[in-house]
């Protein structure tokens, strides 16, 4: 029989963990970054004060919000925020320039990010995610559903995130099939970002094929950098996809010598 699972360590323990977390961060670093989201979107706005009366309309809902929660969810809220206030506290001034975006979704990041045990993975990309906030907010409900999924693998995504915006729409079916594989891709994104914009084109033809292509990633597309197979993916699929349906015929091929280029001639 499995062990029983550990129980939750004392409320004061996690927050000391915090502390230490935080003061192992470069702060003053941080706070720059975190200023510089502040900044950047502070000037690009003509009414200045139109946009710091937008901020702290969205402070006061948000805490009118908090105040209304029954009493037992209230307290629960405030201690994880207070909780890690301490990781949350440098990224102050890029929160604070994207609050009204993020007023919408603060119910799902606490439970989701705070209390799902995220946020110490997704705590250094913070600044990067809130300054492309705009790109990412329409896709921010798909986000927190699979952020247990997505988490672990943040910095890779965030430093690909112009390459995966491009496939980035309100069609999620083909992207909860890709899921299962996202360890095996992110593992490879810095050496498959350069496919990712010829592939786009080709997803909904390569999505139902997925389980079949992973064993190729390798062999086709990095090690023999045979661009003109993402290129032309689909018409690859058109003349060829029939062998994807033989079990190991498209893996034993790929992987014999020359098979990456003889994919590519065709």
């Amino acid at each position: 029989t499995p062990a029983p699972p550990a129980p939750p360590r004392p409320y004061l323990d996690r927050l000391k963990d915090r502390a230490i977390q935080a003061a192992r961060r470069p702060f003053l670093d941080d706070l720059r970054d975190s200023g510089e989201v502040f900044k950047r979107r502070y000037l690009k706005k003509e009414n200045k004060g139109e946009f710091l009366a937008n901020k702290t309309s969205a402070a006061v809902r948000i805490a009118a919000d908090l105040v209304l929660l029954p009493p037992s969810q209230r307290l629960a809220r405030l201690s994880t925020l207070f909780e890690y206030a301490p990781l949350l506290v440098v990224h102050a001034p890029g929160i604070i320039a994207r609050l009204d975006k993020l007023e919408g979704f603060v119910p799902g990041i606490v439970e989701k990010i705070l209390d799902g045990g995220h946020l110490e993975r997704i705590e250094p990309e913070l600044d990067g995610i809130l300054d492309r906030l705009d790109d990412i907010e329409p896709h921010l409900p798909w986000v927190l559903d699979h952020i247990d999924a997505l988490a672990p693998h943040v910095d890779k995504l965030m430093r690909h995130i112009d390459e995966l915006l491009l496939y980035a729409d309100e069609e999620y079916k083909w992207a909860d099939d890709f899921l299962p594989y996202l360890p095996f891709f992110a593992a490879r994104l810095d050496r498959l970002g350069p496919h990712l914009p010829l592939l786009r084109p080709h997803i909904r033809r390569l999505a139902p094929h997925f389980r079949r292509l992973v064993p190729c990633v390798d062999p086709i597309l990095l090690k023999s950098a045979q661009f003109a197979i993402s290129a032309n993916a689909d018409i690859l699929l058109f003349w060829v996809g029939w062998a994807l349906r033989i079990p190991f015929v498209v893996p034993l091929v790929v992987r014999c010598p020359g098979g990456a280029g003889f994919v590519g001639f065709l």
